[in-house]
C-alpha cells in the first residue's frame, strides 16, 4: 500500500489521483514477450550458418534531420579547403584529414562487455558512400561466438580507408580491437592515419568544459541531450540479459547509442574544423 502521505505527493506531480492497488497474494511481474532482433530493426545476417553476424546499414538521414547539411558543410571543409585550423593543427593529425578524400574517411565506435578482456559485439562505423552520403553501417554479435567474425568483417573494411576517426580510439577503441583480433588470431594490420577527437577537445576545452565525455560535447555542439539514452555503465549487462533471454527490445536503445556517437563524432569534428569555440557558464 502506498502511505496517505507519498500518496497526496504523488498525486500533486501527476495532477490526477493515482489508484491503490495491492497485488494478490503470489503474484509475479508480467515478463516481456522475447523479440528476436531481426524482428525490429532491419538488416541482413552476413556469413554463413557457423561465421555469422548481424549487418545493420541506414543511411545518416534515416536518423538525423540535419544529415544533408552536415555532409554538405563537411565536404566543404575538405573539398573547398574552408577550415579554421592553424598551422600547428596541420602538421599533425588534422593535415593527413585534409589530405584524404572525404570518402576515405571512416568514423569509428565500438561496445564492449568491459574495459579489458571481454567480448566487442557492436562495432559501429560512418561513411561517406559512392552518392556522397553518409551512412552508417553496425556489426552485430547476436551472440558472444560471433565476435570473431565481425573482427574478420572490420580487418577487411578497414583496410579501404586511409583516415579512421574515433573518440578515445587511440587508448581505448583500436588497442582493445587489436587485442580482441589477436585473442581470435584474425589479422587486423591495416595502416592508416588515426584522429582521435578526444585528444582534440581536452586540448582545447579542457579547462572549460566540466569533463570531456563525448555526451557533455553533444551537448555544447550539438545542443542536443539525449532522452531515454542507456547508460555506458548498463550496456554490458543489458547484453549479457540479451543473450541470455533472446529478447532484443534494449539492444534497440544500445545499437542507437553506438549510431549517435559517430553522428556526434562529425558534428565534433565540423565544429571544430569551422573555428568552433566553446564556454561554460
Amino acid at each position: 500500500m502506498i502511505p496517505d502521505e507519498l500518496r497526496r505527493k504523488l498525486e500533486e506531480l501527476n495532477r490526477g489521483p493515482l489508484k491503490s492497488v495491492t497485488p494478490p497474494a503470489g503474484a509475479r511481474p508480467r515478463e516481456e514477450t522475447p523479440v528476436r532482433l531481426e524482428e525490429l530493426i532491419t538488416g541482413e545476417v552476413v556469413g554463413g550458418p557457423e561465421k555469422s553476424f548481424y549487418l545493420i546499414t541506414r543511411g545518416l538521414d534515416e536518423l538525423f534531420g540535419r544529415a544533408d547539411e552536415l555532409t554538405r558543410e563537411l565536404q566543404g571543409v575538405w573539398l573547398k579547403g574552408r577550415h579554421a585550423l592553424s598551422e600547428d593543427d596541420l602538421s599533425g593529425d588534422w593535415g593527413e584529414v585534409l589530405r584524404t578524400d572525404p570518402g576515405r574517411v571512416l568514423f569509428l565506435d565500438i561496445e564492449t562487455l568491459g574495459l579489458t578482456s571481454t567480448p566487442v559485439f557492436l562495432i559501429g562505423t560512418m561513411h561517406l558512400d559512392a552518392d556522397r552520403r553518409f551512412r552508417i553501417r553496425q556489426m552485430f554479435a547476436r551472440d558472444y561466438a560471433e565476435e570473431p567474425h565481425l573482427l574478420e568483417y572490420l580487418a577487411r573494411l578497414i583496410g579501404e580507408y586511409q583516415v579512421v576517426v574515433t573518440y578515445n580510439g587511440k587508448s581505448f577503441d583500436w588497442p582493445y580491437l587489436c587485442d580482441r583480433a589477436v585473442y581470435h588470431s584474425v589479422g587486423m594490420g591495416a595502416e592508416f592515419a588515426h584522429l582521435d577527437l578526444l585528444h582534440e577537445a581536452r586540448r582545447r576545452w579542457k579547462a572549460v568544459l566540466p569533463n570531456c565525455q563525448l555526451q557533455t560535447l553533444e551537448y555544447h555542439v550539438s545542443g542536443r541531450r539525449r532522452v531515454g539514452d542507456l547508460p555506458g555503465s548498463m550496456i554490458p549487462d543489458a547484453y549479457h540479459r540479451y543473450v541470455k533471454t533472446g529478447n532484443a527490445r534494449q539492444m534497440l536503445d544500445v545499437i542507437h547509442h553506438n549510431a549517435l556517437d559517430v553522428i556526434t563524432m562529425a558534428e565534433l569534428m565540423l565544429f571544430i574544423l569551422q573555428g568552433g569555440d566553446l564556454t561554460w557558464e
